[in-house]
């Protein structure tokens, strides 16, 4: 560590660190948290580490665990608030979810879903009054021509201005009958919206990311005696990313903050870039204000160890000197709205200049020099891998990004660009897509008595070119199999008017046909992108369940059902426009340049950075949140409105030039003549500074540009859904671990999951010592409480007997403890082990005994196998794994391994203990966890002795197999 860093790393309070880029960030967060176990003797489960995305959550953990197992620290990170707010949130939620106005088995959505409900209720939005002041239909030109938006816009504006103003923690109720002439009767109408939004949600069961917060928020301000459990619980805070951070998550940090204020916060202000998404750089620009001058501690770290100093040089200048109106930071009184850095210095010598331009006149010249450009430095070998180049723009999906990447490509140098919106444009989704309507001529040959696809600019379009592609590709002849068999279903479906199987049935039977099998054959080698959009299908349509409103269950749909999947959710799933599949550990995909937005290589860096989006201007939309927030809650923007757009745009491309290790480029046509000066007039004095990338001054071959950093994150392994799953079929593994293909028989399950979640909640309550609560009026009414939150998340119901055969089972289980409940030590317990490539994790239902010998127990639901079969010896496996991990957390005695069948009547099998039964498992856990990290998945399951792949029998890629065999 450097001075700066043993400063911070040591101190006590409030604490703010001020990390540029490459100055070492994540390294002193982690030399902070192992200063604090290693030398305070501070428990895992008393810090709090928040990080700003799951990939730098993921990479925490495997830094962290490397680091205490080198140093012989044992921790289980299950207990260590470690993770994005929304998922420290759900910990907190989950713990004391009976508290708050969450009903179990709530569906939480993603962005899209979150705009697909609201959508489904755009009617009862359009009947408040004078809801067009915020969310109109459209617009009327200067020529007086009207311009409608699309429903699908206007429920993103929605869900935009809903979940910004509940981040702002502005009660709706309120904003409604205090503030509702605000804005021209714009506050009564956001009042409105928000109303109608919680009764929605709350009727449908789901939560958004916003929800988790505030529910969070509720739960701590309602509810004093669980703040401070949590405050005794969570002495150290730890966030990552602070000038991220928006107002709702500042507030529960001051929730969950003892008296001690042991807040530690790290960030960079001139990084901070997502205003739009409610962020707020007050938070970390007014902290020491906030804590106290005198009480807090501030350091920067001041030696970048990234780039090289022309580059840091250059971004210094960028943020002062090279931008036209430099004087923006500037405070009318005393101070600027960004921190100064002083001298940023490199940690090893660059050559200058590290820091060039491309530019041209000719809009084809300039693509041609920026191909050139690359080609030289690959040619030269000076990169080895095209790989090590990034081009970052405003947007992937400009025209001049898609110029440049065909330029590209035609010159042999392939492009990665995952969010350029490409996805309904390749090859094998056009086919499949186009395969499932040939399926249904219902849909497909009567698109116009659909109005509701004219919604959707081009829809009908691009259906009938899916259509096309896929009549084309059937026509060749190696393809005939495919189309017999889409023929022959056409004309089932046609005829008998229902369905032959689930449509995600009907995916998995169109895969096992070629060409879509041949691209399989390849995934079982190696990584191909075909397969990876293909998945992506599949977890559509599964997903698509959920939503339907007709209860015929997942996996039951009729043939109405599925033409409503055409018209309503896959379209506006073309609309919301799909990203492609992005790896979180190789982002930057060998063999192929990057192409990325700004604001997606946040945390990113590449030897060779090229910024091409100088046309860009600092210019943005306005926004009410911000206005309402000032009226109603009294607390201002901490920079002026008017400077925002330009604030915003110098922080965008400091973040976007920062990425560059070892050269930065900037590339720009040179147009003064359009209407549009290109570059933008913000650019010109920072390309004037610049050298031509021909120049012969610069000294590419003295470069050294470094291989990109691959990020390697620690995996976590379970026995049931990992090992035992590659021991019953490495094949299968491979399509559903791996490639994320979602599976047709997740649907039976409701069953099972209620029994086992009712038996949870008994052993909560007797944990609680309420086990005098346990009469069958009380177990019933927790039994329908998960019923029916659980049913109408899967959208899938039960008949009265099988609620009856529930019940039995749960009553059964109540009668067989006889009242002996004082043994029971832990239930639904989280466990991991870290080993020195990864981490073994589990989760026990029951831990009960006395004293320091504990008895493991886990429950069944269904009638109890054979004692020498298959399912027997997995489910013994599950337990002499648990075994394992309690010997090695707990430090405690086994007695007996136990499994519990709540369908039988005799309902406990016993397997004895001994310590070299459990060795051996674990051995070939090993073993299997290192063939799996391997990528040894080239074959299937094992032959029983009767020839018969038992796990093919309710596989979906039985089919596949077969046909391939």
């Amino acid at each position: 560590m450097n001075d700066s860093q043993k400063a911070a790393v040591y101190s006590e309070g409030p604490t703010l660190v001020i990390a540029g880029p490459g100055t070492g960030k994540t390294y002193t967060i982690i030399q902070r948290v192992l200063h604090l176990i290693r030398d305070k003797q501070v428990k895992p489960e008393e810090i709090m580490l928040v990080t700003y995305t799951v990939k730098a959550s993921k990479e925490l953990t495997t830094r962290l665990t490397n680091e205490l197992s080198h140093l012989g620290i044992e921790v289980n990170l299950h207990d260590m608030y470690l993770g994005t707010f929304h998922h420290i949130c759900r910990m907190i939620l989950k713990e004391f979810r009976e508290y708050t106005t969450l009903e179990r088995n709530y569906l939480e959505t993603d962005q899209f879903e979150q705009k697909y409900l609201v959508y489904g209720h755009l009617q009862e939005f359009d009947q408040i009054p004078d809801f067009e002041k915020v969310v109109s239909k459209g617009y009327t030109d200067r020529m007086g021509i009207f311009h409608a938006k699309s429903p699908w816009k206007r429920c993103d504006l929605i869900c935009h201005y809903v979940g910004g103003l509940s981040e702002e923690l502005l009660d709706p109720e309120e904003l409604r009958r205090k503030y509702g002439d605000v804005l021209q009767g714009r506050g009564e109408v956001l009042g409105r919206m928000m109303m109608k939004y919680e009764r929605i949600s709350r009727e449908e069961n789901f939560t958004d990311y916003t929800r988790l917060q505030t529910e969070t928020y509720r739960l701590l301000t309602n509810h004093p005696d669980i703040r401070k459990l949590l405050q005794q619980r969570i002495r150290y805070i730890m966030i990552d990313e602070y000038q991220d951070t928006d107002y709702i998550q500042e507030e529960l940090i001051h929730l969950l903050m003892g008296p001690e204020r042991n807040v530690f916060v790290v960030g960079d202000d001139d990084q901070s870039i997502y205003r739009f998404r409610g962020a707020t750089v007050g938070n970390i620009l007014s902290f020491c204000e906030r804590y106290g001058t005198e009480q807090s501690h501030f350091f920067k770290l001041d030696t970048n160890y990234r780039s090289t100093q022309g580059i840091i040089d250059f971004c210094g200048a960028w943020m002062t000197k090279l931008y036209p109106n430099s004087k923006i930071w500037k405070k009318e009184g005393p101070g600027y709205y960004r921190y100064l850095k002083g001298k940023i210095k490199a940690s090893e010598e660059g050559l200058h200049p590290s820091v060039i331009k491309v530019t041209d006149t000719n809009y084809q010249n300039w693509l041609k020099k920026m191909t050139d450009l690359i080609q030289r430095l690959k040619k030269s070998g000076k990169i080895t891998d095209y790989n090590q180049v990034a081009l970052l723009w405003n947007s992937v999906k400009s025209y001049k990004a898609k110029d440049l990447q065909l330029m590209l490509e035609r010159n042999q140098i392939p492009v990665y660009a995952p969010r350029a919106g490409h996805f309904f444009e390749r090859k094998e989704v056009a086919w499949l897509l186009g395969c499932l309507l040939q399926l249904f001529s219902c849909f497909s040959m009567h698109m116009e008595d659909y109005p509701e696809l004219e919604e959707t600019e081009q829809m009908t379009e691009t259906y009938t070119f899916f259509l096309s592609m896929a009549g084309q590709m059937m026509n060749q002849p190696e393809y005939q199999p495919l189309k017999h068999w889409v023929e022959r279903t056409r004309s089932f479906i046609s005829y008998e008017k229902k369905m032959p199987d689930s449509l995600l049935g009907l995916v998995y039977s169109l895969l096992s046909f070629a060409p879509f099998s041949d691209w399989l054959d390849e995934a079982v080698e190696g990584e191909v992108p075909e397969v990876r959009n293909l998945s992506a299908i599949t977890r559509l349509i599964n997903r698509f369940g959920y939503f339907l409103k007709d209860n015929h269950g997942q996996g039951k749909e009729t043939v109405d059902d599925v033409c409503f999947f055409f018209y309503r959710y896959l379209r506006l799933w073309f609309e919301n426009k799909v990203d492609e599949y992005e790896d979180e550990e190789r982002y930057a995909p060998s063999g192929k340049v990057s192409f990325l937005n700004i604001h997606q290589s946040k945390g990113l860096e590449y030897p060779v950075v090229i910024v091409a989006s100088l046309e860009d201007g600092p210019w943005g939309n306005d926004d009410w949140i911000p206005a309402i927030t000032a009226k109603v809650a009294g607390r201002y923007p901490y920079e002026p409105s008017d400077t925002w757009h330009e604030l915003d745009f110098l922080r965008k491309y400091y973040t976007a030039f920062s990425r560059a290790e070892t050269l930065l480029v900037l590339g720009s046509q040179i147009d003064d003549k359009s209407r549009k000066s290109v570059p933008s007039l913000w650019f010109k004095k920072a390309l004037s500074v610049l050298p031509e990338y021909d120049d012969p001054c610069i000294p590419y071959e003295k470069m050294e540009f470094r291989p990109v950093k691959a990020a390697h994150f620690k995996q976590r392994f379970s026995y049931t859904t990992q090992v035992a799953l590659y021991e019953e079929c490495p094949l299968k593994y491979k399509w559903s671990r791996i490639y994320r293909f979602a599976s047709s028989q997740g649907m039976g399950l409701l069953f099972g999951q209620l029994v086992h979640e009712t038996i949870e909640d008994i052993h909560r309550a007797v944990l609680r010592g309420e086990e005098k609560a346990l009469t069958p009026a009380v177990l019933y009414g927790w039994m329908m409480a998960n019923y029916t939150s659980l049913a109408k998340k899967e959208n899938t119901w039960l008949s009265q007997s099988q609620l009856d055969a529930m019940f039995q089972q749960i009553t059964a289980y109540v009668s067989f403890r006889k009242g002996q409940w004082g043994d029971i030590q832990e239930a639904e317990l989280p466990l991991e082990l870290v080993k020195e490539d990864y981490i073994i994790d589990g989760t026990i239902d029951l831990l009960q005994g006395d004293g320091d010998t504990v008895d493991i127990i886990d429950f069944k639901t269904g009638k109890k196998p054979g004692l020498d079969s298959p399912l027997m010896a997995k489910y013994k496996g599950q337990l002499e794994v648990y075994a394992y991990l309690v010997e090695k957390k707990f430090e405690k005695s086994i007695g007996q391994l136990k499994l519990y069948f709540t369908g039988s009547p005799e309902p406990l099998v016993t397997f004895p203990y001994t310590k070299e039964m459990v060795q051996e498992r674990i051995a070939q856990f090993d073993e299997t966890v290192h063939r799996i990290m391997d990528e040894d998945f080239a074959h299937k399951a094992v032959l029983t002795p009767d020839g018969q792949r038992k796990a093919c029998q309710f596989c979906d890629w039985k089919q596949y197999c077969w046909r391939k065999k």
